[in-house]
Parts: structure tokens; sequence; C-alpha cells
């Protein structure tokens, strides 16, 4: 714990109860920043505003952004683990999609010490991690993940525009701490390494899509992307957790990043299947909004 807080004051993050208990409770010892998902209990007393929407901006901090992205996933699937079976095409579709697109665009509105958010994601590869799951999966054991990964790949690319994502099995043994998600970062080699963890978010009170629409037909994946969309929005303007949160004057809301501003904001489906977002090429997905700082709304308009 001390070691999270110590941590955190360098970077001059304000102090967040929620935040710091969690990353408490799966031994964290870099700064993090946890989705809790979708709901109001996390946010403390005044922490949503009209419609559910909490009544926060954010401020620029002096750190980085990823000018550009490239993603590299990391399925930590040892044997006799899965997941569903269209669930990994869904989430490679959605890396190839989003680049280019009007929710991406929103990030464009964010710069950092090193230059301006571009509307640009090149998908980076993939590799499967076969190493058996220890007993509960904490903080290390996702960093061991990412390690070996990174070993196992010597090709791929770190530094401050990378972006690591750890998949687990829907049985995988994730810390009792209720999450949907979270992203951080440690050095390697004197290089960053931006990542994030995303577990199968479908048992998880408040991870699952709103009201459970499934446009791929499987609420898992379509719950993950949701996921996806919100860590890979925050890794991008804010990776190593010092340049875009808000320094709300409510401790529940200290520390929040674009995305959990517009954490309820999905708009209306347009689609019987529930989707509010469908590219160029026909995939459908259920994604939040996000927030612009350049309009100080939540957008892309769903």
């Amino acid at each position: 714990m001390l070691t999270v807080l110590a941590a955190v004051a360098a970077l001059q993050l304000p102090a967040n109860p929620a935040q710091a208990a969690a990353a408490q409770a799966i031994g964290a010892t870099a700064p993090i920043h946890f989705d809790f998902g979708r709901r109001p209990s996390n946010l403390g007393p005044d922490g949503a505003g009209k419609g559910g929407q909490p009544p926060i901006t954010v401020a620029f901090h002096g750190g980085p952004v990823q000018v550009t992205t490239t993603p590299y996933l990391i399925w930590w699937l040892p044997p006799g683990q899965t997941l569903p079976s269209n669930y990994q095409q869904v989430v490679g579709n959605y890396f190839n999609d989003i680049g280019g697109s009007a929710l991406y665009n929103v990030l464009t509105a964010y710069s950092g010490s090193n230059g301006q958010i571009a509307n640009s994601v090149t998908p980076g590869g993939a590799w499967t991690d076969t190493t058996a799951y220890p007993k509960v999966i904490g903080y290390r054991d996702v960093v061991q993940s990412v390690k070996r990964a990174i070993a196992a790949n010597p090709s791929w690319k770190l530094g401050t525009s990378s972006q690591l994502y750890v998949f687990t099995s829907q049985s995988a043994p994730v810390s009792l701490t209720q999450f949907c998600a979270y992203h951080t970062y440690f050095t390697h080699k004197s290089m960053d390494v931006v990542y994030a963890y995303i577990p199968d978010p479908v048992n998880v009170d408040g991870c699952q899509t709103p009201f459970n629409v499934s446009p791929n037909k499987d609420l898992d994946v379509d719950s993950a992307t949701t996921s996806i969309n919100h860590e890979q929005a925050e890794m991008a303007s804010d990776p190593l957790i010092s340049s875009w949160y808000s320094d709300s004057d409510n401790p529940n809301l200290k520390g929040a990043e674009i995305a959990d501003v517009c954490v309820y904001d999905f708009g209306i489906p347009f689609k019987a299947d529930g989707a509010n977002m469908v590219f160029a090429n026909g995939d459908e997905y259920v994604v939040q909004a996000l927030f612009d700082n350049s309009t100080g709304l939540c957008e892309p308009t769903l």
C-alpha cells in the first residue's frame, strides 16, 4: 500500500479511495487505473449528475500521450482454459476497425508533452501464453505474462505508443476485487511498457453491455470490447498516468480519466441487435462515448 501511494504521489495523481483500495487488493506496485464499470455506488456521494453522468472534466498534467497506437494482444490461455468461439476474432476485428473511426477521432482533441494524438491504430500482432494460472491472478502475475510475451516476440516494438493487452479465460481465477479492467505500465530495458488487463467481464456486475445487448451474439465478447474501448482511450490519452485526468474536489472522482467521464454514455442502439457503432465494413459493437476536451461533451453522439 505504501509503495502504491508513494508512486502515485510522485506523479501528483490525486488519491482516490476506490482506486487505492483496488490497487492494494491486487498487489499493484506501480501507478494503476481501474475501470469499475457502470456502478454508480463507485462514484461516491454526489458522484453522478443528471442521467447518471459524472459531472467532471479532465485537466492536463504534463505527461505524454500516444501519438499513434500499436496494440499487441496476449491471450493467456493455459491448456483447458477457453473463451467463446468468436471471442478472439471479434476482438481482433475491433482493433482492425477502430483506427480512422469517428470514435477514435475524439482522441485527437488531446495533446501531450510529445505531440497530438492522431486517429491512427496499427495492430501489431498477437501471441498465446500457455503458462498455468496461479491460484489467484494478481498484479505481478499479469506483469509476468506481459514479460513472457515480450521475450517470445522480440519484434514487438515497445514504448509509449504501444499498447499490450492481456486477456484471460472465462474461468480464470481473477482477484476477488471487482473490476472490469485496468491499465498501468512498467519499465523494461529502459522502455515504457503500457498495458491493460481485460479479464472476461461477463460475471462482474456493471461490466456487461447495457441491458445485455449483444450484436455479436455473445455477451462475453461484446462486454469485453466495451472494456477495450474504455481502456484503449485512457491508455492513449494517459499512458503513464501523468497526462489527462480529473482534479475534481470529490475524492471519489479524483483521477478519473476520459472514458470514466462518459462511462454511462452509450446513446440509443440504432440496430435491433443492440449495436450502437457500425464500422464501414459492417462490423458491429457496443461502445461508450469518450470525453472530448475541445467541446466539453461526450463524443461521438451515439
